[in-house]
């Protein structure tokens, strides 16, 4: 190191006695010239040594440099690097004044490297664009590490460039501008949804390979840095709708137009009577049960919502309507809704019921496992898989109209295969077995629950009998008709994924053994797992969002026949009062 920056001083002293000084400010030397009119071309990129990396002998061959600069008569000596400073108080016992240089290049100002000689591969997620670790318009790269095409150890942001200082990955300055950044880099931190991301560069997105819950920008694409997890790439469609099928409200603060959605488009949510006038003019929502972006029909001035008026206390409303939370509105019946349900299960229990039992969605199977399976080891109850199932869902028309319009009934809990909630038989007789539903909204995971009251609900499995079945017959049908007694189809299974498989826990060694050595999924004290970190901060919405994806993936993965994405019906707490 000695050697090779003796061979860069060198050059650049006799430069400087050639031809140069040094602009500056303030103190000066006796003797100095009057004249700091010349050049430092390349001075930064020739003499910028950190003071990280500079050993101690590098440091004693700065104070020798400076010291024949003084001889020479120049005003005071004043480089970009953290070393001049404490050389130049070494020498003549005081600070310098840190001068900015000027350079004639095509590039008008110099960047500072931050952490020059550091690893910078982990503190900036890999390789490329890293503006907070090594200062604004840096990048992490290797020397050496040039191939063509650019890949996740090479991305554009490296190509090209020669000044390196070691042989691990390292804050340099790129040698070109590149439109598309953070190559390859993970990209659900900074963005937190999957779409079009600002962070990813103009008109890039934020999308996952296989990603089952990315919005429309994000399909077709074909060439992926990288498959691992969400990467910056470029949309090649022109997409009329960003962020289609996600939650806008928060990102748009509010119903209304709302740039996130994309030009001339608008935040909305189906059926709100007082939302603002552009969300009153939409033909297609993709989805109705939270705030979507949409296209309005037309162009209005954008408005603001009224207040919204209390619920009336009149009771009464014209026939066609039903009264509803903000007044009376229209009623078009029960809807048949197919969607899919997720049960936590084991191997000996394949053939479990399919009815007089409650069943999840994708998050609410989750939370379940994340809270009362994994906490242990081994896992309890045997669980070590998550069994999905495809159903079709057609409440009676009596719970449509008594529920202003809401096409899920109440939840009814069931244990050993009976219903032991408060209510269960009234409910039925007044308006058939009629599929509940519930939601937590206070998880991260957003749970929602589903009952499906099936033959001899009010009984317990070990006394079920095909009499009580003949007159108790449940909701289970073939042909889904919104009947008393059809409200829900057979459950369809739609595939499983091994818990093994979702966290990424090698199953070849087995469960027990492995929790021997020291290993844990999850330990609720500390929020973490050990030797394992898929579960790690239970709370955190970005993971929830990430182990949701990687469910969703891995259905999608093993089971193509089945569609993507199906809408979850459970939007709010079922209740008839």
């Amino acid at each position: 190191l000695i050697v090779r920056l003796a061979q860069k001083t060198l050059p650049l002293l006799l430069q400087v006695m050639d031809s140069t000084t040094l602009l500056f400010e303030e103190e000066t030397l006796p003797g100095a010239s009057d004249e700091p009119e010349i050049s430092l071309e390349d001075l930064h990129e020739d003499f910028f040594v950190s003071q990280r990396l500079v050993n101690q002998s590098c440091k004693t061959i700065a104070i020798v440099c400076v010291a024949v600069l003084a001889l020479l008569g120049l005003e005071t000596c004043v480089t970009h690097s953290s070393l001049a400073p404490e050389a130049v108080v070494g020498f003549w016992g005081k600070r310098s004044v840190p001068v900015h240089v000027h350079r004639t290049t095509a590039r008008e100002s110099w960047i500072t490297i931050l952490h020059q000689g550091y690893d910078c591969w982990t503190p900036c997620k890999g390789a490329g664009q890293c503006d907070d670790f090594c200062g604004t318009g840096n990048a992490c790269c290797k020397k050496g590490a040039f191939e063509d095409p650019p890949n996740y150890e090479n991305p554009p942001e490296c190509q090209n460039v020669t000044d390196f200082w070691t042989s691990h990955h390292e804050c340099v300055s790129p040698a070109k501008e590149v439109k598309d950044k953070h190559f390859a880099q993970d990209c659900w931190p900074p963005c937190e949804v999957g779409g079009l991301c600002s962070w990813c560069g103009g008109g890039n997105a934020c999308c996952r390979k296989g990603s089952t819950d990315d919005p429309p920008e994000c399909d077709g694409i074909l060439d992926w840095p990288t498959e691992k997890h969400h990467t910056c790439v470029k949309p090649v469609r022109q997409i009329p709708v960003m962020h289609e099928g996600q939650d806008c409200y928060d990102e748009c603060k509010g119903p209304g137009f709302c740039s996130w959605c994309g030009s001339g488009n608008a935040c909305c949510k189906y059926g709100d009577p007082y939302g603002p006038v552009e969300c009153r003019a939409v033909v297609y929502f993709s989805a109705r049960t939270h705030y979507v972006c949409v296209a309005p029909s037309t162009k209005p001035a954008p408005t603001v919502a009224p207040p919204r008026q209390p619920a009336s206390t009149d009771t009464s409303c014209p026939d066609g309507k039903v009264l509803g939370k903000y007044g009376c509105v229209e009623v078009d019946g029960p809807q048949a809704e197919t969607f899919y349900i997720y049960i936590a299960s084991n191997s000996s229990s394949t053939g479990a019921l399919r009815s007089n039992v409650v069943a999840m969605n994708l998050g609410g199977v989750l939370h379940y496992v994340h809270n009362n399976i994994i906490g242990s080891c081994p896992r309890k109850y045997g669980i070590d898989r998550i069994r999905r199932f495809e159903v079709t869902v057609k409440n009676t028309q009596s719970l449509y109209t008594k529920r202003s319009g809401s096409q899920m009934g109440p939840f009814m809990e069931f244990q050993a295969g009976q219903c032991v909630s408060e209510g269960c038989n009234q409910t039925w007789q007044r308006y058939g077995y009629v599929v509940g539903c519930k939601m937590q909204s206070s998880s991260a995971y957003k749970p929602a629950w589903y009952s499906f009251p099936g033959e001899c609900p009010n009984t317990p499995l070990a006394l079920k009998s095909e009499d009580c079945a003949a007159h108790f017959p449940g909701g289970e049908c073939d042909e889904v008709t919104g009947g008393t007694h059809c409200t829900f189809s057979p459950w369809k299974d739609a595939g499983e994924v091994f818990i093994d498989e979702l966290e990424g826990r090698d199953p070849t060694l087995g469960l027990q053994e492995w929790c021997q050595k020291g290993n844990s999924e999850y330990d609720p004290g500390t929020d973490a797992g050990r030797g394992i970190v898929f579960w790690d901060k239970k709370d955190d919405r970005t993971l929830v969002r990430e182990r949701k994806y990687k469910l969703a993936y891995l259905f999608w993965k093993k089971y193509r026949s089945f569609p993507k994405r199906l809408t979850e019906p459970c939007d709010q707490e079922q209740s008839l009062t």
